[in-house]
């Protein structure tokens, strides 16, 4: 009897460390929720940004404004200001002027802008960032590599507004865990 009640307790010692790990690697990963601010998610509403490896640098982004997608350089991994010069590669001008700012002060005007999706991005530190309004109030943060054979993991915020505009995405809301107030998986 004693060696049957030190085996279940060995067992339940197992089972106990295999749910804490399991808590510490979502704690590990889901981490940068923490770290964004609400003022971060608003500056992500119509950003669209990713990368094929974490390690790698996000070159451009687009940002999507009164349903014009304007294709932006990201600054701080660009090496070349011609590239960022050139109004064929990049939509610099054309958003400063969407957003009511005179053309000499674009570049100045769309670096912050930059800057603060990039800097976002690399604390979140996932695959990539997408909002689009015409879907709903949220923003879709992908943790996994974007292989072909897996499905993508992603966490999803939801803003306080909280409009949820398609009905893929309502069913998906209804459905989905909730790891906190306004995030899911």
């Amino acid at each position: 009897m004693v060696k049957l009640l030190s085996l279940f307790m060995s067992l339940l010692s197992v089972l106990c460390s295999c749910n804490s790990q399991t808590t510490v690697e979502e704690t590990e990963k889901y981490k940068f929720i923490d770290s964004l601010s609400l003022d971060d998610l608003e500056t992500l509403r119509g950003v669209n940004i990713a990368v094929r490896n974490k390690e790698d640098a996000a070159y451009s982004f687009g940002i999507l404004l009164r349903d014009i997608y304007y294709r932006i350089p990201a600054y701080d991994t660009l090496k070349e200001r011609e590239i960022i010069m050139n109004p064929n590669w990049y939509d610099v001008v054309k958003y400063a002027k969407a957003n009511n700012v005179d053309s000499t002060q674009a570049y100045d005007f769309v670096k912050i802008i930059s800057d603060k999706i990039t800097s976002v991005f690399h604390r979140a530190n996932v695959y990539s960032i997408k909002q689009d309004a015409s879907l709903g109030d949220f923003v879709i943060f992908e943790l996994s590599s974007p292989e072909i054979d897996k499905p993508k993991e992603k966490i999803i915020c939801l803003y306080p507004s909280g409009e949820i505009r398609h009905q893929y995405w309502k069913d998906y809301f209804t459905k989905a865990e909730k790891i906190k107030d306004g995030w899911y998986k």
